[in-house]
């Protein structure tokens, strides 16, 4: 099943490319004005990066120099030759192709919660990033995952496979369903400090459960001590 999540992206990888620079730009922004720090010259690892529109942000407009990883190997195309460069590769969240300490920041953005195990892809990257790195997230906030369970009843604390419709519900995504506690847990706040945190509602990339409004995503920042 690990497989069939992280390269799911294959089956629309074209599709997405040009949905996510149209149904994206409220997320995009809000996760960009967490980089509030001095950018020129660091070098930035973004996991499960796509077809690479947010690569070539941090490159032309942040002046990062700038890598990223990502398990569909058609998105990997894309970003590669949307940089004209071979800075992304094939990977997974929890066993990068990275030496240790080789980053200043490590961004993930609307990605964590297709990965199974966060506590895996915390480890990793604690490893990849140099101390004082910056780590910034954007993820699927667990309160849209428990309200789009369907099996009844919902169980918040049961890991499932999700199946989310974004963009208007013209893309279905299959991904984990996470509590708070994955994300903010134990080895998170040994190894980082929080620094930022933020809950938005996603009117685009939510299915609107019984007409209630609750939050979509959550962005976050931390360093590493």
């Amino acid at each position: 099943m690990k497989t069939t999540v992280a390269k799911q992206y294959n089956n629309w990888s074209s599709e997405h490319d040009e949905m996510t620079l149209r149904y994206d730009q409220e997320s995009r922004r809000n996760f960009y004005s967490f980089f509030e720090f001095e950018t020129k010259g660091q070098k930035l690892l973004d996991i499960a990066c796509g077809s690479g529109h947010d690569l070539r942000y941090y490159q032309d407009t942040m002046g990062c120099d700038v890598w990223g990883v990502d398990a569909s190997e058609k998105e990997v195309t894309l970003a590669n030759n949307r940089l004209n460069d071979n800075c992304v590769k094939i990977g997974y969240s929890d066993a990068l192709p990275y030496e240790d300490q080789s980053f200043d920041i490590v961004a993930s953005k609307y990605a964590p919660q297709g990965f199974e195990d966060i506590s895996s892809f915390y480890k990793e990257v604690n490893r990849v990033l140099k101390p004082g790195g910056y780590f910034l997230i954007l993820t699927t906030h667990p309160m849209r995952h428990f309200l789009e369970k369907i099996e009844k009843p919902r169980d918040y604390f049961k890991k499932e496979i999700v199946t989310s419709w974004i963009y208007d519900h013209t893309l279905p995504l299959q991904e984990y369903s996470h509590t708070l506690n994955d994300y903010f847990s134990e080895y998170f706040f040994k190894h980082f400090n929080l620094e930022k945190y933020i809950e938005k509602y996603d009117d685009i990339s939510t299915d609107h459960i019984d007409g209630e409004k609750y939050p979509g995503y959550f962005i976050y920042r931390a360093r590493k001590k």
